[in-house]
């Protein structure tokens, strides 16, 4: 779960879906992208920058540097898919994130290219995308598309 309050007041909610809940473990590398100085002001100046750079390019001024940001997504998934091989690992795994961490998760996952995740919108609120693992392919599928954007005709 993100540590954002929003991210844990869902969970607050969404928890009685899951009665046979072993644990739950804050995780700070999925909390919502800083996007720092950010004004009304400055905002659609500091968009188009980003989408200048490229949404995984852009450091935003006194906020994050997507790069890295997108690294400790990219680490937490990798130790997730590690620890998976353990005897111990559960079932089922609910990751409740922000749009754009949720969008890391699944690239990182699901291997997606640069060139295919600049395509992917961010979901809806409370939007819920299901992975499955194929244990005999050793791969993720996608069970629920993800959002993508539409491009200008």
């Amino acid at each position: 779960i993100s540590p954002s309050f929003r991210a844990r007041a869902t969970w607050s909610i969404l928890r009685q879906a899951f009665p046979g809940l072993l644990c739950t473990e804050t995780e700070p590398r999925i909390r919502n992208l800083d996007w720092g100085n950010i004004t009304a002001e400055n905002r659609a100046t500091i968009e188009a920058e980003r989408y200048a750079a490229g949404v995984l390019n852009y450091a935003f001024p006194g906020g994050d540097n997507t790069p890295d940001y997108a690294k400790a997504i990219d680490n937490f998934v990798q130790e997730m898919l590690y620890e998976r091989k353990s005897v111990d690992f559960p079932e089922c795994v609910v990751v409740l994130a922000h749009g754009f961490a949720l969008r890391l998760v699944a690239r990182s996952t699901l291997q997606i290219g640069d060139e295919d995740f600049r395509l992917l919108a961010n979901p809806a609120n409370c939007f819920f995308a299901e992975l499955r693992y194929d244990v005999g392919l050793d791969t993720f599928a996608l069970l629920t598309p993800l959002p993508v954007i539409k491009l200008a005709s």
